[in-house]
């Protein structure tokens, strides 16, 4: 398969601002990843004047290495796992086959497809000016770009991330594997170690042992997902390693070497030390954010170690004229958080009314199989947060859908406040990813959970899970005393209703009787009357026909 190339539209290159000249824009945009395009395009659309700078490919990582080609790859693996486990549903596939350089060209067009969204002529036509380049602060208001200093009124810093590379003896000496170059492989390997056993990590070798590599992560913390829920974390390490994943928690690596056309990992698990060998190393230990070389100094903006340092409003702290967005200066590092950042700083940049990004509850998705979904906090946070809170619990096998699809393995935990506030859930399934949303915006909207018990959800769709959570939380307020006075309640409304029922029926009886009375009463009228016009005499003729009447 030929070498894996991006497509052109996504290069940046220089039209308008950077030929004609234009040295001062209301917005500077540095970074065109996911929180630089919807800075720059919505900046635009509110009549901003725009600068975009960019010094690699436009879209940054979601598009060109990380959120599309990694998804294309785990559908093509989990296409392959349906067909390998298609006689669990009574089919039977035969010998499954991989087409490893078709399933890399698949991802590459699909890149080049969705690349349109993001192009450097989308970009124009909008009315925002691009430059190529590296940007960097030489004063508060103001950036070089190669030979071209622009003003700014503001400045949204959107520079993104990078992998972390952890320091491992002898990691230098091997030609290792990130996110930025793994889905330039062309063949698949044989056997391949992935450090860090984090969302990308259980990921991409979830996905590569589908298709059929030898895959083992190695993990420094005791489980994988560590951010997550402990049996959601649980249920990923179970599938994982049905899929063939060999799973090493806590363990350390403690140098890497290359052997022959290999390579060899080090590492100790307590007291005892092992090591694997295989033919590619991916790291996926992390990120951290990319402000090196910005003259960061020079402006006056404020960052540490893991990003910009900002206040809740996503202004810094030390410029007022600049902001931060997306992996700059989030922990929380999604292509959609990136998003929301973005909107939260051109609000806050251009607006009257200030938001604050800490009030947008946040949702993600472990793109695993069974994926695993979170909005808001879990229970443990909210306790430690001094919360009085409790959990809701639906396991998948108790929805109907799930079972028929032979996806119960799964389940469903919504941490719920007084009054039923929803505070944040979990969600372990297949597709959980697409259904957070549901509670995503009952969080955002202060719907309490026991509202969900009145919505309708289609049968059988996997949602009505929210349902069943809401039914289980309102049957937990049916307390003992809770059912006495409801008891009490329906006993003394029985004894109403009976006694309003005999009431009736006397009061329809009597109605009745009148009613007889009323018509027996009419019927004998209506007899005399006739009667009456029997024996009533003849009228006698006057005048002459009398005389005459009585001659005769």
């Amino acid at each position: 398969m030929e070498k894996m190339t991006y497509p052109d539209s996504v290069r940046p290159f220089c039209l308008r601002g950077c030929k004609e000249g234009n040295d001062r824009y209301d917005l500077v945009v540095i970074g065109a990843g996911s929180a630089g395009l919807v800075a720059a395009v919505g900046g635009a659309r509110m009549g901003a004047k725009v600068a975009l700078i960019e010094k690699g490919l436009l879209g940054g990582d979601c598009l060109n290495s990380g959120c599309v080609p990694s998804k294309a790859v785990i559908a093509s693996a989990r296409r392959a796992h349906l067909l390998k486990t298609a006689k669990d549903m009574g089919i039977s596939s035969g010998e499954i086959v991989v087409d490893f350089p078709a399933v890399m060209s698949r991802m590459k067009a699909i890149r080049s497809r969705l690349s349109a969204n993001d192009s450097a002529l989308r970009l124009l036509s909008e009315g925002v000016d691009i430059f190529p380049g590296n940007g960097m602060f030489d004063s508060p208001r103001s950036i070089k770009v190669g030979e071209k200093t622009i003003e700014f009124t503001r400045a949204i810093i959107a520079t993104g991330s990078s992998p972390t590379v952890p320091a491992i003896p002898g990691l230098d000496g091997v030609d290792y594997l990130t996110n930025k170059n793994l889905f330039d492989l062309e063949e698949l390997p044989e056997s391949m170690a992935v450090i860090g056993g984090g969302p990308l990590g259980c990921e991409m070798a979830q996905a590569f042992a589908r298709l059929g590599c030898s895959v083992t992560l190695l993990q420094r913390a005791n489980r994988l997902l560590p951010k997550e829920d402990a049996q959601a974390a649980g249920l990923v390490r179970k599938s994982l390693e049905s899929d063939g994943v060999k799973v090493l928690l806590g363990v350390q690596v403690t140098s890497v070497r290359v052997e022959g056309d290999g390579t060899v990992l080090a590492y100790r698990d307590g007291d005892v030390d092992g090591d694997v060998t295989v033919k590619k190393v991916l790291l996926a230990a992390g990120r951290k954010p990319n402000l090196e070389g910005m003259g960061l100094e020079e402006a006056n903006i404020a960052y540490d170690e893991s990003g910009l340092t900002v206040e809740k409003g996503l202004r810094s702290v030390s410029n007022e004229r600049v902001f931060g967005a997306g992996d700059a200066c989030l922990s929380q590092r999604f292509t959609h958080s990136a998003d929301m950042s973005a909107r939260i700083c051109l609000a806050n940049a251009f607006l009257p009314f200030h938001k604050s990004f800490n009030s947008v509850p946040m949702a993600w998705c472990t793109y695993t199989s069974p994926e695993v979904a979170r909005v808001g906090i879990t229970v443990d946070q909210a306790l430690e947060q001094g919360l009085k809170a409790k959990e809701i619990r639906v396991p998948l096998e108790e929805v109907d859908r799930a079972v028929i699809e032979g996806w119960d393995k799964g389940f469903l935990k919504v941490v719920v406040g007084r009054g039923g506030k929803i505070l944040g859930a979990t969600m372990v399934g297949e597709g959980a990813g697409n259904m957070i949303s549901e509670l995503t915006l009952a969080v955002s909207k202060g719907i309490k959970l026991g509202d969900l018990s009145w919505v309708i959800h289609p049968y059988p769709t996997e949602s009505s899970v929210f349902r069943r959570a809401a039914d289980i939380l309102n049957s937990r307020r049916i307390t003992p005393v809770v059912r006495m006075g409801m008891q009490l309640w329906m006993a003394l409304v029985s004894k109403f209703k009976d006694k309003a029922q005999k009431e009736a029926e006397r009061a329809a009886k009597e109605a009745a009787k009148e009613a007889a009375k009323e018509a027996a009463k009419a019927e004998r009228e209506a007899a005399k009357e006739v009667l009456e016009e029997k024996h009533e005499p003849e009228a006698l003729p006057e005048g002459n026909e009398k005389v005459d009447m009585l001659k005769k």
